[in-house]
């Protein structure tokens, strides 16, 4: 039996692409696996998390966009 199909909302459809030196590689590999988290889960995370703080910080937006 198939997997059923994840709803349109929760679907991962685009990409950024990203260049790491080797040393930024294995900090953020290290600090994924200390999270249980495979690395496109830590970096999508970490993303989210530091955008919003800084778009709050620099434009004055509310705390729950």
């Amino acid at each position: 039996m198939a997997r059923p199909k994840k709803d349109g909302q929760l679907r991962h459809t685009h990409q950024i692409m990203l260049r790491l030196t080797d040393t930024e590689y294995e900090i953020v590999a290290e600090n994924a696996k200390s999270a249980n988290l495979t690395l496109a889960e830590y970096a999508r995370n970490q993303i989210m998390n530091k955008t919003k703080a800084n778009h709050r910080r620099n434009y004055g937006l509310p705390f729950n966009i």
